[in-house]
């Protein structure tokens, strides 16, 4: 199983144990040098032995190798700050088959949750989610500074002042192709979102037959009220809302059907986010091709991410994977409870996969 060798590592580092996601102690942890990173060889399965993806491991994934990446926070005075992602691979010749695991300490699933205040409508938007991040790299070899850790920390003034912000840009000459996954937003439908960098471009989406499938529960930025709610409460405390269970949102509604509006009860919560019932299976889906489902063991506090995505797709916005290539990738962490918001997140030097 995935876990099974987490004892022993933690023997040997014997700081991931006090280590957190993204909230660490104040006094920063010593890093100990043990034999992890370099090449991630994705192993061989029959096609009979395709693994169902539910964020469960089975005994399938003991056919693949071990692999073990430190991934830092990418504050630059920070990087003695760390933590481990476990990470295998297989393919059956069509598909490839990848699982991660990180500890954190606890899965945050209520994005940008709508939490009215008071009894006169006021309402503030709380809560946050957990990243996996991957970025493939179709060249085998490369400049190591233009793969996550570079273009996560670019900065550019604004308008000449002295304020900057980041942003991620892909200055090299070749396509970048970029998973995220999200606990409290994409999780749900069992997917992640699947973005590429064109050619000293910055990051896109990639093209989709259902881009409404995720929809951020907010009129605007400048009207900071939600679009829906559940068609059946004032008080909605699930993470995530379902199209089939929601209702247009009306300020001051009165759900009992009387002719003078009632004001929301401090306390009423509605999700973040509405969702879509299900994926519509398309040849033509690029920007949710991606099967990825989460399970957060809560005795151990591990995310245990399996994700399955076709070698091939076909996609001209996606790296593809071919059998003896060798594609270099990073991955990322993050935890993020009370903002939804990927910074700050940890990520790793770059590492091989080798097909």
């Amino acid at each position: 199983m995935i876990l099974k060798n987490w004892a022993k590592l933690l023997v040997m580092t014997l700081f991931v144990g006090a280590i957190l996601i993204v909230a660490c102690d104040d006094d920063p942890v010593e890093p100990v040098d043990v034999n992890i990173g370099g090449t991630l060889n994705v192993g061989t399965i029959t096609p009979g032995e395709a693994i169902q993806i539910d964020g469960i491991p089975d005994a399938t994934w003991d056919k693949a190798d071990d692999f073990n990446i430190v991934v830092h926070a990418l504050d630059p005075g920070a990087r003695d700050t760390l933590a481990i992602v476990s990470i295998r691979a297989l393919s059956d010749g069509v598909n490839l088959y990848m699982i991660a695991s990180w500890r954190d300490t606890a899965d945050d699933l209520r994005p940008d949750h709508w939490l009215w205040i008071d009894d006169r409508g006021g309402n503030i938007r709380t809560g946050g989610q957990d990243y996996f991040y991957a970025i493939f790299d179709d060249q085998a070899t490369g400049d190591d500074e233009q793969l996550c850790w570079a273009m996560c920390h670019s900065e550019q003034l604004i308008d000449g002042d002295t304020t900057t912000v980041q942003f991620m840009k892909n200055d090299a000459a070749y396509l970048r192709d970029a998973w995220i996954w999200k606990s409290g937003e994409t999780d749900p439908l069992a997917t992640l979102y699947d973005l590429y960098y064109p050619a000293d471009d910055s990051v896109r989406f990639d093209e989709s037959v259902q881009d409404t499938a995720i929809r951020v529960n907010l009129i605007s930025p400048i009207n900071e009220d939600p679009l829906w709610m559940h068609k059946d409460t004032l008080s909605f405390t699930g993470d995530f809302l379902l199209v089939s269970e929601s209702t247009d949102w009306t300020a001051g509604l009165n759900i009992d059907g009387d002719s003078i509006p009632d004001p929301w009860p401090a306390g009423s919560t509605q999700p973040g986010f509405l969702i879509a019932d299900a994926l519509v299976p398309d040849e033509a889906e690029s920007r949710f091709e991606v099967v990825a489902k989460g399970n957060f063991d809560e005795v151990t506090k591990y995310w245990t991410l399996e994700m399955k995505r076709e070698l091939s797709t076909g996609h001209t916005d996606d790296v593809q994977f071919i059998s003896g290539q060798r594609v270099r990738c990073t991955i990322g962490v993050s935890s993020n409870p009370f903002v939804n918001n990927e910074f700050p997140h940890y990520a790793s030097d770059p590492f091989t996969l080798q097909f």
